[in-house]
């Protein structure tokens, strides 16, 4: 699939374009037919004039612009059915495999222990849950030379994987009883930072061995993000603090905010603009990666999001529930929000979401409440 281009073309108008000496000198660049014309077109075999076809193209032009600006038009929603059919969604994660197809890996809740399922286009998924076992909570891809999936579990489990194809997983980690809730790694596949209960952080340069960090906090972290050379963890325990912290090196981490009780529920980090949006509540705020400062509120949601993703070119996305929204300016302004479902069938919550920028489309994943079981939706807009 060629990628989308990024430049929107300009077309000559009176205003940036002089004639000199062209045959129309003089003449206006863009020259709207006579509205019959408009209505009627143009009869086979007619010459078309050129200030005709220009005002034509310039009409084109500012409808491309204007669909530019919508990174999401409509989604592609489908009922997830496998052998085993999971009860709900839990997250998603995209990764570039070496000398394979890009691929999407899926985490799935059940009445037991959890699933991973995989998929090449979002569409049709296999199981690959091999010897997993317990809740299942994050999965991130680790790429550079390690190629390794990476699972943030319950009771302080780490799972990994290193096949695109079924398997055993391999289960390391403390055992701690502490559960790690979310797992990412940064750019290069180097170094991965999983996050939980009680301030819990752990890291690894391979996704095989980890090693315990002091965090400086006692709250549930329950993200983690990575970008411009800066990591951001965020959490909060019922009725406690907020919690906010950083580091430049996944080992050293300080805080950045310990305020009233609030719902700190997810990090992203915008690439564009360089830097992190917070989830605080129904509020954003901003971290810059490269200082680390911290802003106040720069805009509030309708509703608290249940999970976030990035196209890594500066399209924010968010789900809350059965609602998708999105931004293009780092969080400070929003698109109205798209009321999601499925005939007379509801998504009652979203869970997951991740953007595969091979494929240009963002995948969610989440509930269908009405049918029960998994389901999975596509963004038809291909950015």
């Amino acid at each position: 699939m060629a990628d989308r281009p990024l430049e929107i073309p300009t077309w000559a108008t009176d205003a940036n374009y002089v004639a000199t000496g062209e045959a129309w000198d003089g003449q206006p660049t863009k020259v709207a037919p006579a509205p019959a014309k408009q209505a009627e077109g143009v009869e086979p075999g007619e010459r078309f004039p050129a200030d005709y076809f220009n005002w034509i193209l310039n009409r084109l032009g500012g409808w491309v612009a204007y669909l530019a600006q919508l990174p999401l038009v409509n989604w592609i929603i489908r009922a997830h059915a496998t052998a085993g059919t999971p009860t709900s969604a839990v997250s998603v994660a995209t990764r570039t495999w070496v000398a394979e197809l890009d691929a999407f890996m899926a985490i799935f809740a059940t009445a037991s222990n959890g699933k991973a399922q995989r998929s090449t286009d979002g569409v049709a998924w296999e199981d690959l849950s091999g010897t997993l076992t317990g809740a299942l909570n994050d999965i991130c891809f680790m790429g550079g030379s390690v190629n390794r999936w990476l699972i943030a579990g319950a009771g302080g489990v780490i799972w990994h994987h290193a096949k695109n194809t079924g398997g055993a997983w391999a289960a390391v980690g403390p055992g701690s009883g502490d559960d790690f809730k979310a797992i990412a790694s940064d750019d290069a596949g180097t170094f991965a930072v999983a996050v939980g209960d009680n301030g819990r952080i752990y890291t690894s340069t391979d996704g095989t061995t980890w090693t315990s960090r002091t965090s400086g906090t006692g709250e549930d972290l329950r993200d983690v993000a990575y970008g411009g050379g800066r990591w951001v963890a965020v959490g909060t325990a019922v009725g406690v603090d907020e919690c906010i912290i950083t580091s430049t090196d996944g080992i050293t981490w300080s805080s950045l905010a310990l305020g009233p009780a609030s719902t700190v529920s997810h990090v992203v980090y915008d690439a564009e603009s360089e830097k992190f949006l917070v989830f605080v509540g129904t509020t954003v705020r901003q971290i810059d990666a490269a200082t680390g400062t911290l802003s106040g509120s720069v805009a509030t949601l309708g509703r608290v999001p249940t999970c976030v993703a990035t196209d890594g070119a500066g399209t924010i996305v968010v789900a809350s529930a059965i609602y998708l929204t999105t931004s293009s300016d780092a969080g400070v302004t929003w698109s109205t929000e798209t009321l999601c479902t499925q005939g007379t069938s509801v998504l009652t919550n979203f869970t997951g979401l991740t953007y595969n920028a091979t494929l240009g489309t963002y995948v969610v994943v989440g509930e269908d409440g009405a049918a029960g079981g998994p389901i999975v939706a596509q963004s038809m807009r291909m950015r």
